[in-house]
């Protein structure tokens, strides 16, 4: 079923073939076939997300207080409504 599939979407679309998926939108992939498992790891991710908002090597009750609804004050990082929507959609 799964060649016949495959041969009816190359019938209609131009596709190529490149193997198991080992990074997917940042998400880092690893399959062990012997053992059963795949594997998925955000921690990359999660990293370069702290760094670009700047909590990079924060304490994680810096998190507490940029994940609540708590007021910026001016001249604060997560004033700036762009950045703030930016770090939850990225965080989703």
């Amino acid at each position: 079923m799964k060649t016949c599939l495959l041969n009816r979407v190359t019938s209609i679309f131009a596709i190529h073939k490149f193997g198991e998926p080992q990074d997917f939108l940042g998400i880092e992939i690893a399959r062990d076939r012997d053992a059963g498992l795949i594997i998925i790891d955000q921690a990359r991710k999660c990293t370069a997300l702290a760094v670009a908002m700047g909590v990079a090597g924060e304490p994680r009750r810096v998190l507490d207080t940029f994940a609540g609804l708590v007021a910026a004050q001016a001249g604060d990082r997560m004033a700036d409504v762009w950045v703030y929507q930016s770090a939850i959609g990225s965080s989703l």
